[in-house]
């Protein structure tokens, strides 16, 4: 599978192996947007395939050889996708020319300004957090983001103007198949080890990636991971952003004040004032940082472009998502599956309620993961009251990752630290078991890359049907 030049130069009959994915759908959305045929297939239908469905995309439930048109001339594949897939086959034997996701969102892209936002954590926000501050801005960017981001419309923004930003995912050196102009990298950090060796993999990828970036490109790093890019072959424009010192764009006084993060910002010890940002953590404030450092490459005005954007922002859907909130319980979502996600929503909802019993409902995400970082799973929890964990969501695991390691593995490990936690089987038993020990005054929170979420909505669910009566104390 090689990226062919020129892709889209033409008008393309092209189907989705896997079009119900958030960046599967979100390419579909762009593709038809720029008038290509579009037709697809997942396991299962969903709101993501239904709206293909409803901008002409014929769309099909299951996978086979049939559901390939005849007229396909390219076929787009996840990187989860292999030869084995029906699909797959049929356009082998047909000859039709097949290219990952990645290989097709880096041709749309390079006809713009790309712009990328790449980090193993917190790339989906500081993609919404970009595109809000451009189109403050006037620039009317497109945009791929991998989540909903409601106020922009979802996963996909059209948009006329010259740039283009995307999530930039590391997996499978995804991102280098992309055309990235400017970007912004918010950290790098020991991920996706059943495809890395280690570390040090990870970070030369990432160099790679700013290899990509030409000699009049613009790179915004988070300060701590400067060293990474002094290498041979990065040509263009390096800034760091960070907290309190030693870097180029700083956050100082930060603070929470009725549901607003406020902060100061320096650029090279020039004052640009104070902003406000709606979303809490100061993982966020980083975030706004990078977005910043960006938003005057571009020349754009702090007054009346990036201030109004970053108080507008809201984030996307599954990070710290409130589910509900009644009857003395706060119910929230979350996508964090990795231990420094985790470690930074725990502390910011540990921040932001602090006389709130924390009840955490974690579902693992990857059996290969879940080994490789069981102790400090084990250290995120320590921050939790109270902890529930059902069984490994396991995706690309293979048979050997399965076996070696469980559910089990984790809660002993934990438990052992003090973390008052328990494991429940099946995932459909959670939602009763909480709700069993629930009281006023908790705030009950579901975090994991799986179905994890299907526990917020089923607790929700059950406490909007009490009879009025406030939960016991």
């Amino acid at each position: 599978m090689i990226r062919s030049p020129g892709l889209f130069d033409r008008p393309r009959t092209v189907h989705l192996v896997g079009a119900g994915g958030v960046g599967m759908s979100s390419l579909g959305q762009a593709l038809i947007h720029e008038g290509h045929a579009v037709s697809g297939s997942d396991a299962s239908d969903s709101p993501r395939t239904q709206l293909l469905r409803q901008l002409k995309a014929k769309i099909a439930v299951g996978h086979a050889a049939e559901h390939v048109p005849a007229d396909c001339d390219l076929l787009v594949v996840t990187a989860a996708v292999d030869r084995r897939n029906p699909e797959v086959a049929a356009a082998l034997d047909r000859q039709i020319t097949i290219v990952k996701y990645a290989q097709a969102l880096g041709d749309l892209m390079a006809r713009k300004h790309g712009v990328c936002i790449a980090g193993c954590h917190g790339k989906t926000t500081t993609t919404g957090l970009v595109t809000t501050v451009l189109v403050h801005g006037g620039l009317d960017p497109s945009m791929v983001v991998g989540g909903d981001a409601t106020a922009l419309g979802g996963s996909f923004r059209p948009g006329r103007g010259a740039h283009f930003v995307a999530e930039s995912c590391e997996f499978d050196r995804s991102f280098l198949s992309l055309a990235p102009r400017s970007a912004i990298v918010t950290n790098i950090d020991a991920d996706h080890l059943d495809y890395y060796r280690d570390l040090a993999e990870i970070e030369e990828a990432f160099r790679d990636f700013a290899r990509l970036l030409p000699v009049d490109g613009y790179l915004a790093v988070l300060n701590e991971h400067e060293r990474v890019f002094r290498a041979d072959g990065i040509q263009c424009e390096i800034e760091t952003f960070g907290l309190r010192g030693n870097a180029d764009w700083v956050a100082t006084e930060w603070r929470r004040v009725d549901g607003f993060t406020y902060f100061r910002v320096e650029h090279r010890g020039t004052s640009l004032g104070r902003f406000r940002l709606r979303l809490a953590g100061l993982h966020n404030v980083c975030n706004a940082l990078g977005s910043i450092a960006l938003a005057a490459r571009f020349g754009l005005d702090m007054d009346r472009h990036v201030r109004p954007a970053l108080r507008e922002y809201s984030g996307v859907d599954r990070r710290m998502s409130v589910r509900y909130e009644g009857h003395g319980v706060l119910v929230i979502d979350d996508y964090a599956h990795h231990p420094r996600e985790m470690a930074a929503v725990l502390s910011t909802l540990r921040e932001e309620h602090p006389s709130r019993r924390i009840v955490v409902v974690f579902q693992a995400h990857q059996a290969s993961r879940t080994r490789t970082h069981l102790r400090e799973f084990a250290t995120a929890l320590e921050l939790a009251d109270r902890v529930f964990v059902p069984d490994i969501y396991c995706a690309r695991d293979s048979d050997e990752d399965r076996r070696a390691v469980h559910a089990l593995d984790l809660v002993r490990t934990a438990a052992n630290r003090g973390v008052d936690i328990s494991y429940v089987e099946d995932l459909r038993d959670v939602a009763p078991r909480v709700l069993r020990e629930l009281r006023a005054g908790d705030l009950v929170v579901t975090m994991g890359a799986g179905n994890v979420s299907d526990v917020s909505r089923e607790i929700a669910r059950c406490i909007v049907g009490f009879d009025g009566q406030v939960i016991a104390p």
